[in-house]
């Protein structure tokens, strides 16, 4: 069997290996089986790791031991030859990489749709994804589980060429077990509670959502009430946030995302993939610091605009107040180690975890839904040291509903942005085999069936990017973290960033990028406004009209699509 990569795909590899999935590196090498039907699959083996695919293809081998998939034949059954490569099967690398390998099957991310169908090295899959599901006891069809938004950008022609594959979320993460501990939760009066008390001694404050008994009572509901917070983790001499300096544009500039996201929530962000729709929130200028808002209609020849959306304003201010500290008090919100370029996601995750037995515990980091599962070594020497009650299942973290910029905004939704392009793609190598397309169609509808997705939360704590429920039997299985991460996938408002618009279509790469957070300041360009903030103290009044966009330099850009 030959996998090769390219030489673009082993240059792009060393700069994609933080990829917000992470990296392992586990390998499997049967040799074939030639009483079977062989049966090649590649993932992109990040922080959702391998071992849900190891296990998913040994229960689909068994389901399928006695079948004869090559009409002719004395073969029966099939054998599955799963190989992880963090590097090959990254969509950055794969499009490059479809036509070298043997892989018929590859689970993928930051894979643009667009630039694959153009490419001709994939598969159409409309028939797993239109066929019902009854052969794993369902009446339905995996487009019957595709979110609206991913069905009209996916759909050519009422065809598809991939499946949705996993959903994952940025924020920030924080350890609930220190918060017990040290006695961070804000109580109904706005102070903080006493170290050890539950909410049953101590009534909670309501939180970001405003409603008492929801996952959020305790947590800030405001900005103020969260730099109130992070004074007060250094006041009892833990550091409030850690971040990988390592990758510093990318985590940071997903975070940014976020807080924008979470700001305008769904409505007001969706132009931003649509290019349709009024938005009533664009800021023209400041008065005495204040911003000046407009209402505008969006359509491609004026989203540029949206570079000017208050949500982004907000969202700097707060990085903005994150990176300055308390001056008076001479607080510092970060460890130093977030501004070095070597310090790993990996290093990050593994202070996060352990630190909690030190002397100077990190409260919260800056992070995506993944995180838990790739810190499995990190728990793992934490245990050694420390007990089993140091383990993954007994250790309780959290993800931060993001507080709200303003009060008049408290209670409205928490609102998340799906980070990725993560999909399942079938190798256009198999092209005229048909018995083998039947075979990885019967791959994909199997990995699809709501049994094998509850399966895969189970094994990863992340959820698939298709709807389906979990039973609290099922939920039961999950860490504390991951029921967190579960219950926001199902409580909070999603964000795709999904669009049928041809602008969107045709510019995914730049329009789809979460991270792009550039700007001139004085001119000099920034790509981070977190190292701009801290090291040049720029403001974020002044990175905000930094970022802007002129209505010039956008028809340079994007005019063809107009």
């Amino acid at each position: 069997m030959k996998k090769q990569a390219t030489l673009l795909g082993i240059v792009l590899s060393v700069l994609l290996c933080f990829s917000f999935v992470g990296c392992t590196n586990e390998k499997i090498g049967e040799e074939e089986d030639p009483t079977k039907t062989q049966l090649y699959i590649g993932n992109y083996d990040g922080g959702i790791g391998t071992t849900w695919l190891y296990e998913a293809a040994d229960r689909f081998e068994e389901k399928y031991k006695d079948v004869c998939f090559e009409p002719g034949t004395d073969k029966k059954g099939v054998q599955v030859h799963v190989d992880p490569d963090k590097n090959v099967y990254h969509g950055y690398n794969l499009i490059n990489n479809l036509s070298s390998i043997d892989q018929q099957i590859i689970f993928t991310e930051r894979a643009y749709y667009d630039e694959y169908l153009a490419s001709g090295k994939i598969l159409e899959v409309t028939d797993a994804v239109k066929k019902p599901l009854t052969e794993f006891g369902e009446t339905g069809t995996i487009e019957d589980k595709i979110p609206a938004d991913q069905k009209a950008y996916l759909q050519r022609d009422g065809k598809y060429y991939v499946v949705p594959f996993c959903k994952t979320f940025a924020g920030i993460q924080y350890n609930v077990d220190l918060w017990d501990q040290n006695g961070y939760w804000i109580l109904s009066d706005g102070e903080f509670s006493t170290p050890g008390s539950t909410p049953a001694e101590e009534p909670r404050s309501n939180g970001p959502d405003g409603k008492a008994g929801t996952y959020d009572d305790g947590l800030p509901a405001t900005y103020d009430e969260f730099f109130k917070l992070c004074d007060y983790i250094c006041e009892t001499g833990c550091v409030p946030f850690a971040w990988t300096g390592q990758y510093i544009q990318q985590y940071t500039g997903y975070f940014n995302w976020s807080l924008y996201a979470d700001f305008e929530g769904a409505e007001n962000m969706r132009p931003n993939f649509t290019f349709a729709g009024e938005v009533d929130d664009i800021v023209t200028g400041f008065e005495g610091g204040v911003p000046t808002l407009e209402t505008a209609a969006i359509t491609p020849e004026t989203g540029y605009k949206l570079h000017s959306q208050l949500g982004r304003y907000y969202a700097l201010s707060f990085v903005e107040r994150l990176m300055q500290g308390n001056p008076a008090k001479k607080f510092q919100y970060y460890t130093n180690k977030s501004m070095g370029q070597t310090y790993s996601h990996t290093a990050a995750q593994e202070d996060f975890v352990k630190s909690f037995y030190e002397a100077k515990p990190i409260a919260m980091l800056i992070e995506g839904t993944w995180w838990e599962n790739e810190a499995d070594s990190a728990f793992a020497s934490a245990v050694k040291t420390n007990g089993e009650s140091a383990s993954r299942q007994n250790r309780k973290f959290g993800m931060m509903p993001l507080p709200k910029a303003t009060e008049d905004k408290v209670g409205e939704p928490f609102t998340v942005a799906e980070q990725y392009d993560s999909y399942i793609v079938l190798n256009a190598n198999l092209k005229g085999k048909q018995d083998l397309i039947d075979l990885a169609y019967l791959f994909v509808e199997f990995v699809c069936s709501d049994a094998e997705m509850v399966k895969f939360t189970q094994s990863t704590g992340l959820p698939r990017a298709l709807d389906y429920t979990m039973s609290e039997e099922e939920l039961s299985a999950l860490t504390y973290y991951e029921r967190q991460v579960w219950d926001i996938n199902t409580g909070a408002e999603i964000i795709y960033p999904y669009s049928a618009a041809n602008i969107y279509r045709n510019n995914t790469r730049s329009l789809g990028f979460g991270y792009d957070w550039e700007a001139t300041v004085s001119g000099r360009p920034y790509n981070t406004p977190c190292k701009a903030m801290a090291e040049d103290r720029i403001t974020a009044q002044q990175y905000f009209l930094g970022h802007a966009i002129t209505e010039s330099a956008w028809r340079n850009l994007y005019s063809a699509d107009f």
